[in-house]
């Protein structure tokens, strides 16, 4: 992939039905785009870059490769928190104001493999010989372990193990457990389990096409040969792959997969069903305000798209949601 790329937007001019073109410029390896008003983030190649949504212009690059302050040691995961931007790395978490200036810089006393902040404490996501989501105050003391699986056989690689997901809102936690099912526990910020969601689910097949995403992701890894022998497929996927929410609206991506879509599950915050829809897979993507962006890579034009696609939510009997 080149080292710099243009970016082109798929859909019509006013952002309708459809998929629209616009430019963006330098992006190299984008991983993580968040929409707030009238602002899209985007995180690449150690960088965060601001974005005009309106005209798509940049208006600032933050940060860039390195340990000092406001630098990254890889691309940061981003939120928008508090009015604030909110980036994370494995080992610090970083608070900008939406000028993109450094407020505050924290190094962290664990490494997180993902974490959120919300009412002044953190949910995070971290690895100790198995999985656990913790709750900390805003001085990163434990108030609680939320959830924890047991650790994999070392000797038998499952690749879809540890398969956990959380999401949080202004109010709860979201724990997705997968090896469970398509079950969601949800707790408050002081750690007490509130309510689980648990919704009915067909049961997929693990399919070739993910054993060869598998084998060509460690294909470069110097002991790949000594891993292959190690991995040990499922029967089954999991009952859903990860989730995201915006607006008290629940976003569960599953495993099910149709040519180049995978099917969503539209929940509301209490569990409610309200739709399943086949969406386009992607590099990285987000859902605002009803709609769903997508970011690819286009092999043809040697350009990214990111493309907008309207989730509508039709009630129908009060039963059944169906697909447009």
């Amino acid at each position: 992939m080149k080292t710099s790329v243009l970016i082109y937007l798929l859909c019509l001019l006013n952002w309708g039905y459809g998929q629209v073109d616009y430019r963006l410029i330098d992006l190299t390896n984008p991983v993580k785009i968040v929409i707030e008003k009238d602002r899209l983030y985007i995180s690449d190649d150690y960088k965060i870059k601001i974005f005009d949504f309106k005209d798509l212009s940049l208006l600032k690059e933050i940060g860039r490769r390195g340990e000092g302050p406001g630098e990254f040691d890889r691309s940061p995961d981003i939120c928008i928190c508090d009015d604030k931007i909110f980036a994370s790395t494995s080992t610090k978490v970083y608070w900008f104001n939406k000028d993109g200036e450094l407020i505050q810089e924290i190094r962290l006393p664990f490494h997180t493999l993902k974490i959120l902040s919300v009412r002044n404490k953190y949910v995070s996501l971290e690895f100790h010989y198995h999985m656990e989501v913790n709750l900390y105050d805003e001085h990163f003391n434990k108030i609680k372990t939320l959830y924890q699986e047991p650790g994999p056989d070392p000797n038998r690689l499952n690749p879809l193990q540890n398969n956990i997901d959380f999401d949080v809102t202004d109010s709860y936690v979201f724990i997705a457990e997968p090896e469970k099912g398509l079950v969601i526990e949800v707790f408050d910020f002081n750690g007490k389990s509130l309510f689980i969601i648990e919704k009915k689910y067909h049961k997929i097949k693990l399919q070739d096409w993910y054993k060869e995403r598998i084998f060509e992701s460690i294909s470069k890894n110097p002991v790949s040969e000594e891993i292959k022998k190690k991995i040990v497929f499922p029967e089954y996927f999991p009952a859903l792959s990860s989730f995201f929410i915006d607006d008290e609206l629940l976003y569960i991506k599953t495993y099910e997969k149709e040519k180049d879509e995978f099917r969503f599950i539209v929940l509301d915050t209490k569990g409610n069903e309200l739709k399943r829809i086949m969406l386009p897979e992607a590099i990285s993507f987000t859902f605002k305000d009803g709609y769903y962006y997508w970011l690819v890579y286009d092999e043809k034009s040697g350009k990214y798209k990111i493309c907008k696609k309207e989730v509508l939510i039709k009630v129908l009997d009060g039963i059944n949601y169906g697909e447009y």
